[in-house]
């Protein structure tokens, strides 16, 4: 899931992932990206994409 950060939204989301997913969930971080731009959400779907 890629989530864009547009006027810091997801900021909350940001830090429940950080703190409640990362003990649970060793690789949250490529679970659950968060994205600050349009250009960087881009770039992070077609990452995941190419996977």
């Amino acid at each position: 899931m890629v989530m864009l950060n547009r006027h810091k939204a997801y900021e909350v989301m940001r830090g429940y992932a950080a703190d409640v997913l990362s003990p649970g969930l060793p690789a949250h971080d490529r679970v659950v990206q968060f994205a600050d731009s349009v250009e960087d959400l881009w770039s992070r779907v077609s990452r995941l994409v190419e996977r």
